[in-house]
């Protein structure tokens, strides 16, 4: 029930992506490698005035642990759903390196590519990744 209010208070924040503007403010993921990631899209019949919802997993999870949920925020709010395994977790490929910035621009060619307005919803340290 509480991860269930955290994503309701969530949902109900104004669209935005400043976090990962910050990073790219901050550092130059513009020089790092992104590595394509893969992910899970829930967008059928989905209400395009919502800003789609980005969920990342925690540590050592992949975006398997959010199906269910995923499925279910869909469901019921009409918003389009986006699950992303992290690099060096799940599906997605695995690097000989994984830092924050790395992670930050995994996440950022994502963006570019598929998203372009989004609510992020990230757990445990790899939140670092919008923390940077």
């Amino acid at each position: 029930k509480m991860l269930a209010g955290s994503v309701a208070a969530v949902l109900k924040r104004p669209p935005s992506t400043a976090l990962i503007s910050l990073a790219l403010r901050r550092f130059s993921i513009h020089n790092v490698d992104a590595v394509p990631l893969m992910y899970d899209d829930y967008d059928v019949d989905t209400n395009r005035h919502l800003s789609p919802l980005l969920i990342c997993h925690g540590m050592l999870g992949s975006r398997n642990n959010w199906t269910s949920m995923a499925k279910q925020i869909h469901k019921k709010t009409g918003r389009r759903v986006v699950t992303v395994d992290a690099r060096n977790h799940g599906d997605s490929p695995h690097t000989a390196s994984m830092s924050y910035v790395e992670m930050a621009a995994d996440i950022h060619k994502l963006i570019q590519l598929e998203i372009q307005k989004l609510v992020v919803v990230d757990i445990s340290p790899v939140n670092q990744t919008f923390d940077v």
